[in-house]
């Protein structure tokens, strides 16, 4: 999943746990290297995109760093949706004059190295995110129930 030549195990416990799981060969340890929802999506460059499952549309976007095999959040996106939230919380209208799409939703994207972030409209926001993780690069992944049965197939 990661293109550390090792193999990955990708584990969805329920709908709101699952585990992207690596195995240590010099400690002989399985080590979590993420955690997330069921929902998480997988692109080419080792790039997940976590989605944010009390806030439907705010989601977090890792990428595997070889260097010291993790994980490392390079940016948390919100989603501010005009129907739902007319003011933010400082009581500042919607930003219309940013939502050039009209789609009623605009999102701040904050990184390490930002101290807050301005709001950006949905075309901007998908240019932006394109740079990272290019959607035709997304992973299509076939799950199987951990039975017996299924482990047994995978000793093949």
């Amino acid at each position: 999943i990661n293109h550390d030549g090792q193999e990955e195990l990708i584990l969805y416990a329920d709908e709101i746990h699952g585990y992207i799981l690596g195995y240590d060969q010099d400690t002989a340890q399985v080590q979590i290297l993420l955690e997330g929802p069921s929902t998480m999506e997988f692109y080419h460059n080792g790039a997940v995109k976590v989605p944010d499952v009390d806030y439907p549309g705010n989601h977090s976007i890792y990428l595997y760093q070889p260097q010291v095999d993790s994980y490392q959040q390079i940016a948390f996106v919100t989603s501010w949706v005009e129907a739902l939230d007319p003011t933010d919380e400082n009581g500042n209208p919607y930003p219309t004059q940013i939502d050039v799409s009209q789609t009623g939703t605009v999102y701040e994207v904050e990184t390490p190295d930002s101290h807050g972030a301005d709001p950006m409209d949905l075309s901007d926001y998908l240019s932006w995110e394109e740079e990272i993780i290019p959607a035709s690069h997304r992973l299509t992944l076939n799950f199987r129930s951990l039975s017996q049965e299924n482990i047994d197939a995978l000793k093949g």
